[in-house]
């Protein structure tokens, strides 16, 4: 089975040397990684040189440069139409595989053929035993469990394009896996590494426009993402909180609550007071070390 790997980047010199390193020294068996296409959205730091060195040292990795930055949905179309492979697999620009990440999250495709989309394992690379750090391993505790997909997933070759506009992707393409007929899977085994937002600043761009891409998806095109179901979010954090059963840990889950609560208004206000949709969005610089 041939799987295209699409890594979707913007200004990211850091990090994306790792990053597709981690790619190209995937461990697989059952599966054969044809190509690994890194889409570069308008980047003006050195990482399309980074990706050209890195191209000339392995033939799969190929640089698809977009000379104007449109957001990621828009590159991850660019990346449907080049894409050749039975599975594509897209990969944010800073998280970085296991050995055998692409292995596990794709070799269930075999095994079902109702399956549609799988996603990935995220585990954060920030201190748990700061506040902000606890509050990015809660968040992805969450996710995991829910499940809600993000940062790394692989679906059939079947989706040609996704609405340009949206800003949650990963979502989106849920939806349209869903509308299919088909099942999806989170794969504990396929474990990647990223960094979640190290300040407050950062962390509110990232909550104030997942909420107002989430609502909008609802809004539009009539599908819930699993987040804004409040009964499971509860069991999901009172599970977190037994994990330890400390005083500290349950000030800081109060803190969280209170953190995504406020992210999720200043979401309103961008979505029906400000009328935005944050597509092409600020970048939070503190996940990108």
């Amino acid at each position: 089975m041939d799987v295209s790997l699409g890594i979707f980047t913007y200004n990211e010199e850091k990090i994306i040397n790792q990053v597709v390193e981690s790619a190209i020294n995937q461990k697989t068996n059952r599966i054969k990684i044809k190509e690994i296409v890194v889409v570069s959205s308008a980047c003006k730091d050195n990482t399309n040189n980074i990706i050209k060195g890195l191209a000339k040292k392995d033939p799969r990795v190929k640089l698809s440069d977009q000379k104007e930055r449109e957001g990621k949905a828009s590159a991850i179309n660019l990346f449907l139409k080049e894409a050749t492979g039975d599975i594509f697999v897209l990969q944010s620009g800073d998280v970085v595989l296991e050995k055998d990440s692409i292995e596990n999250l794709c070799s269930p495709f075999i095994e079902s053929k109702n399956l549609g989309f799988t996603a990935a394992n995220p585990i954060p690379k920030n201190d748990k035993n700061t506040f902000l750090g606890n509050h990015i391993h809660l968040h992805w505790f969450i996710s995991n469990n829910l499940p809600r997909y993000g940062e790394v997933v692989a679906f059939r070759n079947f989706i040609k394009e996704i609405d340009p506009k949206t800003a949650v992707d990963e979502a989106y393409i849920e939806m349209l896996i869903k509308s299919k007929g088909y099942t999806m899977k989170h794969i504990p085994s396929a474990i990647v590494y990223n960094r979640g937002p190290d300040n407050f600043k950062d962390l509110m761009k990232q909550r104030r426009r997942i909420y107002v891409g989430h609502a909008l998806l609802k809004k539009h095109d009539k599908y819930a993402v699993e987040s804004f179901k409040a009964f499971k979010m509860i069991k999901l954090i009172a599970k977190y909180w037994l994990k330890e059963k400390s005083i500290k840990q349950l000030f800081w889950i109060i803190g969280s609550i209170s953190l995504e609560m406020y992210g999720r208004l200043l979401g309103m206000y961008d979505l029906y007071i400000k009328k935005k949709n944050p597509y092409i969005w600020d970048i939070a610089r503190s996940t990108k070390v």
